[in-house]
């Protein structure tokens, strides 16, 4: 009175583990978005609050916002990709974290905590690493004048070095109307 084990059967265990598969998949989908994402969510809102917090005290406008993260990653691009760090291919800037203001001797610093992803060539292999980082930037005021000799800034749209007196970039067209106003002053580790 044995039964033989047919097709059917197989395709039974077979949607069988297919469903089952699927019913757990959600559950920890849904139990992960219940239990973790909202811890994440309230510590993402309070990094935004204290940014937003910065800016009002900066009196910064959106344009202001704008040129603000510009000069930062231009700043940031020069350092990456000069001389002092040779093994340097990219780096991202993966999130700003926080931003803290200084004025000493009415020079305006600011101190920008970031998470960065450098990705290096050493001993012939590629590494990527991700690193904490606080980088301090320094406001040059506008008034300034200028120090002798060709004076470069990075152009608001593609990056490229031009002089400061050109009225628009040579290599892209935009035209200028502000010179780099914030300096990598240094890395704080």
């Amino acid at each position: 009175t044995s039964r033989t084990f047919y097709l059917f059967d197989m395709l039974k265990i077979l949607v069988g583990a297919v469903l089952i598969s699927l019913i757990l998949f959600y559950v920890f989908y849904y139990l992960d978005a219940l239990i973790i994402l909202p811890g994440i969510r309230r510590y993402k809102e309070n990094i935004n609050k204290k940014q937003e917090k910065f800016f009002l005290e900066m009196n910064f406008n959106d344009e202001e916002k704008t040129k603000f993260f510009n000069n930062i990653n231009y700043a940031l691009r020069q350092y990456y990709y000069s001389d002092r760090e040779k093994n340097v291919i990219d780096y991202d800037v993966i999130d700003y974290n926080g931003f803290k203001k200084d004025i000493d001797n009415n020079i305006t610093y600011v101190e920008v905590d970031a998470d960065i992803r450098i990705v290096s060539f050493i001993n012939s292999k590629i590494n990527s690493s991700r690193r904490n980082i606080t980088y301090r930037f320094k406001r040059i005021d506008k008034s300034k004048e200028l120090k002798e000799g060709v004076n470069l800034i990075g152009c608001p749209n593609c990056g490229a070095s031009i002089k400061v007196t050109n009225e628009k970039c040579d290599y892209c067209g935009t035209e200028i109307d502000s010179y780099q106003e914030w300096y990598l002053d240094r890395i704080i580790d």
